[in-house]
């Protein structure tokens, strides 16, 4: 298709299953015009076609990609973006690039609308006097439905009183139009068509950080990037490379508002300067992958562009470097199913997963919701009434959605999607209503003074498990048991009811569960010289209660008694084994 979206040539190609085809327009040799676009349609599958197009020149080793995505759904919004090509180079190459003397680039755009809406576009061009950003707004043009335009930037270098500039700058545009509609290649090129320097556009919102494929700094390659704040306010951030072994190295780079910075890779290695964190680059790294951030940590919001380039002026080759919008990839309410005693609270957490592996907590930044027999607030969650539940959590900003291999086809900036984090949980509050009595319950050990002290007696003590509702193990501490204890029989006589002197020795809990041995025992004072054998029984039978909450829970159990006989001599010893039925 021309600039005005005539059409030039049409091609039907049939492509076997799993086949490849390449084709080769010689008509664009002949064409009339200098700029426009391809329109490419198939009858398979979705997605069932890969394709990848480019220009070439094997008489001066010129090449250059062509950009290829799907036009925007009729339903696509118009909206408005900005887009900025990072580091586009004028004039003779900057020596610390080790390009050939004698090497002049001259910088190109070209934009293309694949709507069949026109699009609005504002150029402005930014560049560093010194360590000022200045900048000159341009006219604004217009592109009809599916046209393509070459911006001509030389001329609009020459409107900025830039002719003579030398290094690199900024172009950025705002657009107006069909969201997915444009799309943008530029990039510089030397006057033998040599070294062909592709610049992607990249979109200038707030996100959080991205990460970068590669870097290469080994045979012969080197990586530049270019960093642009388009803030009003000056920001902090941390550049990392990554390197085989798992090392890192941080590098702080401050930006005033509207400030650039190029940064060299291979200089960052050379210098073997330690970071924040005492970390250098080892010598023999030469390749790994790199992630923008704020300072605060990868989940900070930022507001920058980035760009970076792998190029390697022997061979020729320049390339530009996919980028990951870190985001997040899932929610998680972190225990689910949730026990809760009636009465009682349990902070709950709701975390946002990223794509780095790290969790963020987002509990009192998010809306909580419940079932009726539960309250909740800041994942707070008390239970009201006995039973199941379910729990949501809804985050009250949005975050940035995890995009792998973001390559500027269609220019949308990072974070390419956003969503608002929700997750829910499930549980159950439970009521103690019954008891289980774990293995053998025991006779506690105890001494007593000599006959002279006037005080004997028994002990038992029952090591159980409190269960809920649905028999299931109430794991929540601080309960407080009661047993009762009857059929006290000292020395023949049968004691009255209630018994006098009883004593609640227990208990004694086991931390995070509901399980206790409670010790419960029948002292009293003897007639003085009371030194002769005196035999003692005791039992315990139903009830039995727990206190939990200020509210005692009668517990439902099978039949079953303790008893324990001990006779007092002297310095009373251990009680006989308890024998329990259940």
């Amino acid at each position: 298709m021309g600039q005005r979206n005539r059409d030039l040539e049409d091609h039907s190609v049939t492509v076997s299953p799993h086949g490849t085809k390449i084709l080769q327009l010689a008509e664009l040799l002949s064409a009339a015009g200098s700029v426009g676009g391809l329109l490419l349609t198939h009858n398979g599958p979705e997605h069932g076609l890969a394709v990848n197009s480019g220009l070439e020149d094997p008489a001066t080793g010129y090449s250059a990609r062509l950009p290829l995505a799907s036009p925007p759904d009729a339903s696509a919004k118009i909206s408005e973006y900005n887009f900025a090509q990072l580091g586009l180079m004028t004039g003779a190459a900057d020596p610390m690039m080790n390009f050939p003397n004698g090497t002049v680039f001259t910088p190109y755009a070209v934009v293309r609308n694949v709507s069949g809406q026109p699009f609005a576009v504002t150029p402005t061009l930014w560049w560093m006097q010194g360590s000022v950003a200045r900048s000159v707004p341009l006219p604004q043009l217009t592109v009809p439905p599916h046209a393509t335009q070459n911006l001509n930037v030389p001329a609009l270098l020459d409107l900025a009183n830039l002719k003579n500039f030398n290094w690199s700058f900024n172009l950025v545009l705002d657009t107006t139009g069909k969201t997915g509609g444009l799309l943008i290649s530029g990039g510089s090129v030397d006057q033998r068509n040599t070294y062909v320097c592709e610049v992607a556009p990249r979109g200038t919102l707030e996100s959080i950080s991205r990460s970068f494929a590669y870097w290469s700094t080994g045979n012969g390659d080197d990586t530049m990037v270019t960093f642009w704040n388009p803030a009003d306010e000056p920001q902090d951030f941390f550049f990392t490379l990554f390197f085989a072994g798992g090392g890192h190295y941080r590098y702080a780079i401050h930006l005033e508002p509207r400030a650039t910075r190029t940064l060299n890779i291979s200089e960052v290695v050379n210098s073997q300067i330690p970071d924040a964190d005492g970390n250098i680059i080892p010598a023999g790294a030469h390749g790994g992958s790199a992630q923008i951030s704020g300072s605060q940590g990868e989940n900070e919001h930022i507001l920058v562009a980035v760009d970076a380039g792998v190029y390697n002026v022997l061979k020729a080759t320049c390339g530009q470097v996919c980028v990951t919008c870190d985001g997040m990839t899932s929610t998680n309410i972190v225990v689910d199913p949730l026990g809760v005693a009636i009465g009682g609270s349990y902070q709950q957490k709701f975390v946002v997963q990223y794509d780095t592996g790290y969790q963020y907590d987002r509990t009192s930044g998010s809306s909580w919701s419940g079932s009726s027999n539960i309250t909740v607030s800041s994942g707070l969650v008390t239970g009201t009434g006995a039973g199941p539940f379910n729990l949501t959590a809804n985050d009250n900003q949005y975050e940035p959605v995890y995009t792998p291999n973001a390559c500027a086809d269609h220019p949308l900036p990072c974070p390419i999607a956003t969503s608002q984090p929700s997750g829910s949980g499930s549980g159950t509050i439970q009521v103690p209503t019954s008891l289980e009595v774990l293995s053998d319950t025991t006779v506690i050990s105890m001494s007593y003074a000599a006959c002279s002290d006037n005080v004997y007696g028994a002990e038992i003590g029952v090591h159980y498990q409190v269960l809920d509702q649905f028999n299931t193990p109430l794991m929540w501490p601080n309960m407080e048991p009661q047993e009762k204890l009857t059929n006290l029989v000292v020395n023949g006589q049968s004691q009255p009811d209630p018994i006098p002197n009883w004593q609640d020795i227990g208990p004694s809990s086991y931390p995070g569960t509901s399980q206790y041995t409670d010790n419960n025992g029948q002292y009293w004072d003897a007639p003085v010289g009371y030194c002769f054998n005196v035999p003692i029984t005791m039992s315990f039978t139903q009830p039995v209660s727990v206190l939990l909450f200020g509210t005692r829970y009668t517990l439902r159990t099978n039949s079953w008694s303790g008893q324990s006989s001990s006779q007092g001599h002297g310095s009373m010893g251990n009680g006989n084994d308890v024998s329990m039925s259940r």
